[in-house]
């Protein structure tokens, strides 16, 4: 330590930053939200490159940089946080993922419909039956041509 700054990173830092994960491959930290979450923010996606597209290395300046990023400047970060959040809470609630959701609704959409053509395919059937036992000649309507 130099001055009360690293060379090195620091594990504290883990804590101190729930969102902060550290490559041993790349020996440099990354934002795990902003990795995992930050492209679907879309707007501004390209503004943050360190600690989304590379790792932050420079660890005289990483406690500045990381607290700067957590302070919720950062437009992508607080994106990327509530996404993360949001699908940590769906994870632990074992809540259904929308594909399967959408599958179960399209199911009981068509299952619906099958019940409404036996009914249908009924009332054709028994109409049919009646107007066959009375030689159909009643439910004939002269056809009026001018």
């Amino acid at each position: 330590m130099e001055n009360g700054k690293s060379r090195k990173f620091v594990s504290g830092w883990l804590k101190r930053f729930p969102w902060l994960a550290y490559s041993k491959y790349f020996d440099g930290a990354f934002c795990l939200a902003c990795v995992c979450f930050g492209v679907q923010c879309g707007r501004n996606a390209n503004k943050l490159d360190k600690l989304l597209k590379s790792p932050l290395t420079n660890w005289t300046s990483a406690a500045s940089r990381l607290t700067k990023h957590s302070l919720g400047n950062c437009e992508i970060h607080n994106f990327s946080m509530t996404a993360m959040n949001d699908f940590k809470r769906m994870m632990q609630r074992g809540a259904v993922p929308i594909d399967q959701q959408l599958n179960n609704i399209v199911q009981q959409q068509i299952a619906r419909n099958r019940e409404i053509l036996k009914s249908l395919f009924k009332t054709i059937i028994f109409c049919g039956k009646t107007t066959s036992h009375s030689g159909g000649r009643e439910m004939m309507i002269p056809l009026m041509l001018p």
